[in-house]
């Protein structure tokens, strides 16, 4: 930029150019540089382009299906339903590639939008065409609001109570900025499930926590990650999905541990979570709450990911195999089917997740960067496997009357 001007004015012009769908390629500058163009002296317009972007600014974009050879007329006008009609046509080809990556490097190098110009061919092994259009769709209706945010505190006879704030704010970008707010809240999605006794089934819920290693720092973007999974049962539908979570970084992480115990309290189930790094350990003795604490993990499917030096009794320590691994089971979950649509339309898991970070995390993943969420839901699989043969029982024991338990005690 010193090259261009001389005071205030601009003597020379700088131009960025460039194609997606390169596997590999990191595009998180030029994407930051087209979403906000004026911080960067360029030009801004608004977007029309995406989804659900509309009253935002970005760089001027050029899609597909203006000015494609063969879908022009004699006055030089672009037949844009002709070429949509035409892009999408060889999109559905695509998607039946034996090349699964196949169908994103053309989307890449053949876009709408943007979003789909930006799109980063990773390594992953995600659908990363089909969660761009569940980005699109949670963005552009809202959905992200079907959750609804707020703060778990205890009432006077120490049950866990959630209360909407209006003043708490969504994580909803990915990556996000220094100086925006992360402070973040419990966001629910659906309460938990109780039966006629007012009591949450055992081992309906998982929580899964991906932690951060230290006090609010300047140097660190890290952020706390959990998610509440809902285990696939025979008592309450729908199920196996996301029904809370809780992202974000407040001045403390005790703060933040006494809401992830909350949130383990609310739903009646026990936390698991990356050992490797983070306070939820001795927080959990200071508080004598080892009890909410998922034991060590045993990997009884996968000998060949035991451990056979590292012993921490409760979470799991999270190996290079391990995330190979995880990944897998990410891919597997989000296109296990779920049925279909008022439209007939086959609906997968990954449908049901509306934290639009989240998707973007998903989008993005590979095994370079910090993917908080990703990681976070990573263990979530690994608990719902140890969990596999665990029966979610409906009613729990009552002890409110143990014989034994009188006879000695009292």
């Amino acid at each position: 930029m010193p090259t261009m001007r001389q005071g205030a004015k601009t003597l020379g012009l700088m131009i960025a150019f460039g194609t997606g769908g390169t596997e590999g390629a990191d595009f998180e500058a030029m994407e930051e540089i087209f979403y906000n163009p004026a911080a960067y002296d360029c030009m801004d317009y608004e977007n029309i382009w995406d989804e659900g972007s509309m009253g935002t600014k970005c760089g001027y974009f050029v899609p597909i299906y203006k000015n494609l050879d063969g879908f022009i007329d004699k006055s030089g006008n672009s037949l844009k339903d002709k070429a949509i009609g035409h892009e999408t046509e060889m999109r559905d080809k695509k998607k039946g590639a034996a090349d699964a990556k196949s169908l994103d490097q053309y989307i890449a190098e053949h876009p709408f939008s943007p979003q789909e110009a930006t799109l980063q061919v990773t390594a992953n092994l995600f659908d990363v065409a089909t969660l761009q259009e569940q980005y699109n769709y949670v963005k552009s209706r809202g959905l992200q609001t079907l959750g609804t945010i707020g703060v778990l505190y205890y009432d006077q006879k120490g049950n866990v109570k959630f209360r909407m704030d209006g003043d708490l704010k969504q994580i909803t970008r990915y990556p996000h900025r220094r100086e925006d707010d992360n402070t973040g809240g419990v966001v629910i999605y659906e309460s938990p499930y109780k039966n006629n006794k007012q009591q949450v089934p055992r081992n309906m819920y998982v929580i899964c926590h991906d932690p951060y290693g230290q006090n609010q720092s300047a140097d660190s973007t890290s952020l706390g990650a959990a998610y509440v999974i809902k285990r696939p049962n025979n008592i309450s539908s729908p199920d196996d999905m996301i029904v809370a979570s809780y992202v974000g970084r407040p001045n403390t992480t005790d703060d933040y541990n006494r809401n992830l115990f909350m949130l383990a309290d609310y739903y009646g189930c026990k936390i698991g979570f990356e050992n490797d790094r983070g306070e939820i350990i001795p927080y959990a003795k200071r508080y004598r709450k080892l009890h909410k604490l998922q034991e060590e993990f045993e990997m009884l499917d996968k000998k060949e990911l035991r451990s056979k030096t590292v012993k921490r009794q409760y979470g799991m320590h999270m190996t290079e195999q391990r995330k190979r691994q995880g990944e897998l089971y990410i891919r597997d979950w989000l296109i296990t089917p779920r049925g279909t649509d008022e439209d007939g339309k086959k609906t997968l898991n990954l449908h049901k997740i509306y934290d639009l970070a989240f998707l973007q995390e998903l989008i993005k993943f590979n095994h370079k960067g910090n993917f908080d969420r990703v990681m976070a839901f990573m263990i979530g699989m690994y608990h719902t496997r140890e969990l596999y043969n665990a029966e979610v029982q409906d009613v729990l024991e009552d002890r409110s009357s143990d014989t034994w338990f009188d006879a000695n005690y009292h």
